[in-house]
Formats: C-alpha cells, sequence, structure tokens
C-alpha cells in the first residue's frame, strides 16, 4: 500500500491562516511579482509566508 504525501499548499494552509489573492491580470504581474516576494521577505522573513497560485471569481490569482 502506497502513502501519498499531503501537497505543499495544503501544508501551508494550516501552518499560514490568512491569505491575500491578488488577481493577476492576462499579462502576468511581471516587475510587480519581483516587488511583492521581495517586500514580503523583509517584512515577514523567508520562512514566515507562503506563495501558491490561486483562483478568483475573476480569473487566476496569488495567494500569499
Amino acid at each position: 500500500m502506497s502513502r501519498r504525501t499531503q501537497r505543499q499548499s495544503l501544508t501551508d494552509d494550516l501552518a499560514f491562516p490568512i491569505r491575500l489573492k491578488p488577481t493577476v491580470p492576462r499579462t502576468g504581474l511581471g516587475n510587480d511579482l519581483t516587488a511583492i516576494l521581495q517586500w514580503l521577505k523583509a517584512e515577514l522573513g523567508p520562512e514566515n509566508y507562503a506563495q501558491h497560485h490561486g483562483q478568483s471569481l475573476s480569473g487566476d490569482a496569488m495567494a500569499v
């Protein structure tokens, strides 16, 4: 019998109960993504947040 490991996004959901889900435009986030991740790293520290793909009513989103 094989065991499945839990998806990282589910593990992160349990560890980080607060979500931000900005909608991603069709052209992507470009340099804004770099600025967002740098801000998160500076303000929260690299081990205190997670980033994943998300869904919103209007399309793709980034779940932080």
